[in-house]
């Protein structure tokens, strides 16, 4: 009995040190999807959504705010290009669109009731962007580029450089 239980003993640590090394020897699996943080004139700032499968993703950004007095909202939707992977750092290039909103609900002056319009912004940018693997699954993006706005209702472009951040966990 004593060396059947033994025996059970040793055939149960060897099975157990087996998977383990099964388990090391697998590599993690990451989903395409994250989640994060992003701000930037033509990527919009706020709560951040990427979906990135292989050299093309894309990326969604939104921040509404709204108390009784004022309203704002960033939206932002981005086309991604990976160019290059050097193990924790990948080199891309984006396209960002953005939509600012700005607006008065009404406002109390001298005790009139005064309504006011809102006012928004459109920006559309190009450049690229370092993405920086800091934890398996965290990582730091730096964009730069140049970017075209305007105010909704007017004709004239401006042209300026930009920069856009953002924190992501791979999910």
């Amino acid at each position: 009995m004593r060396k059947l239980f033994k025996l059970t003993c040793l055939m149960l640590i060897c099975s157990c040190l087996t998977v383990r090394a099964q388990l090391d020897d697998k590599k993690t699996i990451f989903s395409d999807h994250y989640l994060g943080a992003a701000a930037g004139f033509s990527t919009g700032y706020g709560l951040s959504y990427r979906y990135w499968p292989g050299k093309f993703g894309g990326q969604f950004t939104f921040a509404p705010y709204c108390d009784p007095f004022e309203i704002q909202l960033s939206t932002g939707l981005s086309l991604l290009y990976k160019v290059k992977s050097y193990g924790k750092v990948n080199l891309f290039l984006y396209q960002g669109n953005h939509i600012y909103y700005y607006g008065r609900h009404w406002e109390l002056w001298k005790g009139k009731l005064t309504v006011e319009e809102g006012y928004g912004r459109q920006f559309h940018g190009l450049g690229f962007g370092l993405e920086f693997v800091i934890l398996k699954r965290l990582s730091l993006n730096l964009m730069t580029g140049y970017s075209m706005s305007k105010w909704f209702g007017d004709n004239e472009w401006l042209l300026n450089m930009t920069g856009e951040t953002g924190i992501y966990f791979r999910l």
